[in-house]
């Protein structure tokens, strides 16, 4: 067997290794440097032997922030990694280096060992894949805002239905108790019963009007402490008209303790959506019901939406939460999209799954308590 001397088992290994490699003394000047570094610098790996980087005529920034470097590792004796540009002869790159203290057999520090390696390419490629994943992110924010816009033309008769009913009977008690008093027919009890009517057709406005303006805010700081139960009577108060026009019957089972921190507009969108989907779905089977209760289970609540419908084939099941499939026709539309409003639930830490129920359909959405 022919055994190699260290050196040349050095060298043998280094001459394909892309990396540069390098040895230095305590001085700093070159002991061995591979032949990557010819093909990075245009310098002959020998040109380098015995000098310092200096020497060598390197530029000053790239000397002193070496010379720092290589400085702390002798010093502390430790392992250390930097970052630094280089002009080439061709183009500036972005190096990445490692460098170990070498030991005598005394245990005192006799030299150095660095392994750089050209990161520019990485970078370049992370810089794009960055760029790329913000026209994404900035695609799914208009993908949503479109789906939030379609979403209130659709609602727009329901909230229409939903002011103009309590307004019509506003108007009512107000012609009425303008009658009384022209006439002084009336009593402290009915003022104060057709001011209580007011007040609550008042109220009734007022919870559309703020459920319309928290499903269109957009702004993904404004998470604050949230319960179930309102998000759920928000999001139902603006898809009423849909489900009565349908004749579906709704059950609702979400107490009041539910609770969590979240985005509301963002929530309400994915719960809207999932109802829509269960309306369509069902509006032309003889049996139309939909039920939204809550489980408890151990660090998270389970919102389940259960529907009449005869639950999805197996083998969509796995498709359903994919970017852009949709089982609906095209002019149906594509709604907020369960691959998005799957996103939304794990943003909050959270999840969205399609679940069998019996034979119906089921999608849980969880929330971390």
């Amino acid at each position: 067997m022919n055994i190699i001397p260290e050196n040349d088992q050095l060298s043998a290994v280094n001459e394909t290794f892309p990396d540069i490699v390098a040895r230095f003394d305590t001085q700093q000047r070159h002991l061995y440097v591979s032949p990557s570094l010819e093909s990075f610098t245009g310098r002959r790996a020998s040109e380098w032997i015995g000098k310092t980087n200096e020497e060598l005529g390197m530029p000053k920034d790239n000397c002193l922030q070496w010379r720092q470097f290589f400085e702390r590792v002798l010093s502390e004796k430790i392992t250390l990694e930097m970052d630094c540009e280089y002009e080439g002869p061709r183009k500036r790159h972005l190096l990445h280096s490692v460098a170990t203290p070498e030991f005598n057999s005394n245990g005192e520090v006799s030299g150095i060992f660095c392994i750089t390696r050209d990161i520019t390419t990485l970078m370049e490629r992370k810089r794009e894949l960055d760029e790329l994943t913000t026209r994404i992110a900035e695609q799914r924010r208009n993908m949503i805002h479109l789906s939030q816009m379609k979403a209130l033309a659709e609602m727009s008769a329901g909230i229409n239905h939903e002011i103009n009913n309590p307004l019509t009977a506003i108007m009512g008690q107000i012609l009425i108790l303008t009658q009384k008093l022209a006439d002084k027919t009336f009593t402290p009890e009915d003022i104060q019963s057709r001011l209580s009517v007011i007040q609550q057709n008042s109220e009734r406005i007022a919870s559309v009007v703020e459920g319309l303006r928290m499903f269109t805010n957009t702004r993904p700081s404004d998470k604050r402490p949230l319960t179930l139960e309102l998000l759920v009577q928000k999001t139902l108060l603006l898809c009423q008209e849909k489900i009565q026009k349908r004749g579906i019957k709704i059950s609702v089972d979400v107490a009041s303790e539910f609770s969590f921190f979240g985005h509301e507009a963002s929530l309400m969108q994915v719960i809207y959506s999932l109802l829509l989907n269960s309306m369509e779905a069902i509006e032309n089977l003889d049996e139309r019901w939909i039920n939204v209760h809550v489980r408890e289970l151990p660090g998270e609540w389970r919102l389940n939406i259960v529907d009449s419908g005869p639950g999805i084939k197996a083998e969509l099941v796995e498709k359903i939460f994919h970017p852009f499939f949709t089982t609906k026709k095209l002019a149906s539309g594509l709604g907020l999209g369960l691959s998005i409003a799957r996103e939304i639930m794990l943003e909050h830490g959270g999840n969205l799954f399609y679940q069998n129920c019996d034979g119906n359909t089921q999608f849980v959405l969880v929330f971390p308590k």
